[in-house]
């Protein structure tokens, strides 16, 4: 399944069947964020109040937020 990139507030979140997710700058598309989560990426990212969920082929559902 491919992924559609999301766009939240000023930001573009992309996840990539190589594993990763992106976050880039939605004015200039420059890379402001990545991790590699290690398993193809099997659906679109949710932005929910300053939060990323995304769910993987490893059967996880990963949730990323602000520090």
């Amino acid at each position: 399944m491919e992924s559609s990139p999301v766009i939240a507030k000023d930001k573009v979140i992309v996840a990539s069947g190589d594993g990763r997710i992106y976050i880039l700058d939605l004015q200039n598309g420059e890379k402001i964020w990545s991790y590699e989560i290690g398993s193809a990426i099997s659906g679109t990212p949710a932005a929910v109040e300053d939060k990323i969920i995304i769910g993987a082929e490893d059967g996880w559902v990963y949730c990323f937020g602000a520090k």
